[in-house]
């Protein structure tokens, strides 16, 4: 996560029409011959879908429940779209070394999809050791996944230009994304059922998406490390230098850290925390301990959540965790009590609707770092379900009950596929959205550097 021309996408050719919804019977059967196709591939077959879903038993995670109060171990109910018109029996989509298989997707499936689908990129290469070194992407192509696992192919994009999917409007045939263009860095809105793209003006060089404003506007970090506000067409302000920016859940208000207004900072000062206004740009410098290292790791309501610590020989060591109030600027941050299983500071997370708070564990632990909820109310943490075996925590989001995890077989910043998991937080129920390539598909002595390469969860 180049250079190109136009978007090589569009969806395969329309399948027929069915009166009758998808038969759930003939659908699993037609998921079950894929998989036997799969194992047979190398004898010329064709590849298919498989939902991967493992419901972990709800004990290990009754300490998410803030009541306590046990729950049912049974996998989310999550809300299917309606059949789409289409072939009662989707076929299975192109194959290509590395990609997980994905349907062929049936007309108004895109349009169906509800809250809680998500769009994924998937660009597979590997490591060969020889003098070539990284291969060629042996595809490149956006899929649509459901809560369950169903993936179905929407469209196949150029290998020569990356593309990542940043936001998604569940049931809308648009998609923000960013790309290479002519060598630098865009954001465009790419067009899901043709495959063109839309450059955006004022968006280019080293952005990352922060999130998006309660009246619809995105905020986009720059390289210079200020924030841009877009309407979509042009960008409407400038926001001061915010580094690591976390959004609350209204949009309203962005925490990270920056230079105080008006100090000239040192070389090599990761600067003070800082909340800014996104309609007004004002700024408000949270007070933290001078003598520690401060920085915002997420939002509970109004109060802005702070991990600090202190550089020692042996490496960084976790000095507590604060809260600061918005709604009171003028009072000192309280201290913010973190009882449970985790070590050092805390990574940035994401807030859920009742105040608790997804986050990775200790992010200079990298490769052996945890992730779970912080509950601010109870001062407690509590561990999420472990990774796969031989596998660690690289990233968490919080989507409407659900944390969103990707895990790697190594630390952060060395090559290797990720996987994408979804874990309902009040069951503990556990679906495996985006897995590894398929080791089969590797020439002797080869390994795999990529698949997934982004992923966005639809929103309402």
């Amino acid at each position: 996560m180049t250079d190109v021309h136009d978007l090589l996408a569009r969806t395969h050719d329309a399948l027929g029409r069915a009166e009758a919804p998808l038969d759930p019977t003939r659908h699993d059967d037609l998921l079950s011959g894929i998989r036997r196709r799969r194992r047979r591939r190398h004898a010329g077959e064709v590849l298919g879908v498989g939902a991967a879903v493992v419901v972990l038993g709800a004990g290990g995670w009754l300490g998410l429940q803030r009541d306590g109060a046990p729950q049912p171990a049974q996998s989310p109910t999550t809300t299917e779209p309606p059949a789409p018109t289409g072939a009662a029996t989707p076929a299975a989509a192109l194959d290509a070394p590395g990609l997980l298989p994905a349907l062929v997707m049936p007309p108004g499936t895109l349009e169906a999809a509800m809250p809680g689908w998500l769009l994924t990129t998937q660009r597979p290469s590997y490591f060969s050791g020889d003098p070539v070194g990284a291969s060629a992407p042996s595809a490149h192509v956006l899929d649509l996944v459901s809560p369950t696992g169903e993936r179905y192919r929407v469209l196949e994009l150029p290998n020569d230009r990356w593309v990542s999917v940043v936001r998604w409007q569940a049931g809308s045939t648009q998609a923000l994304v960013t790309t290479s263009e002519e060598g630098d860095n865009r954001v465009a809105t790419l067009d899901l059922l043709t495959g063109e793209m839309t450059l955006l003006d004022g968006l280019t060089g080293g952005i990352e998406h922060v999130g998006r404003t309660g009246d619809g506007l995105d905020l986009w970090s720059s390289y210079d490390d200020d924030v841009l506000v877009h309407d979509g067409q042009r960008v409407v302000r400038r926001l001061p230098a915010v580094r690591d920016g976390v959004l609350d859940r209204s949009g309203a208000l962005l925490a990270g850290t920056g230079p105080v207004p008006g100090a000239d900072p040192g070389d090599g000062d990761p600067g003070s925390p800082l909340v800014v206004d996104v309609a007004t740009g004002a700024v408000t410098v949270v007070p933290a301990p001078a003598d520690d290292t401060c920085a915002p790791f997420g939002w509970s309501g109004t109060e802005v959540l702070l991990t600090c610590w202190d550089i020692t020989p042996e490496g960084p060591r976790s000095t507590g965790s604060l809260r600061y109030d918005t709604a009171t600027p003028g009072v000192a941050p309280r201290t913010l009590t973190v009882e449970g299983d985790i070590e050092g500071p805390i990574g940035r997370g994401a807030e859920l609707a009742d105040g608790r708070v997804v986050v990775r564990g200790d992010p200079f632990l990298e490769c052996t770092a945890a992730w779970g909820v912080v509950d601010p109310a109870a001062g407690t943490f509590t561990r999420g379900p472990e990774p796969p075996p031989g596998r660690i925590p690289l990233s968490v989001d919080a989507v409407d009950g659900a944390a969103y995890v990707t895990t790697a077989t190594q630390c952060t910043g060395d090559p290797g596929p990720v996987d994408l998991h979804r874990v309902d937080l009040a069951t503990g129920a556990t679906v495996l959205l985006s897995g590894l390539p398929d080791p089969t598909d590797l020439p002797p002595d080869a390994s795999w550097i990529s698949t997934m390469t982004s992923w966005t969860v639809g929103t309402p």
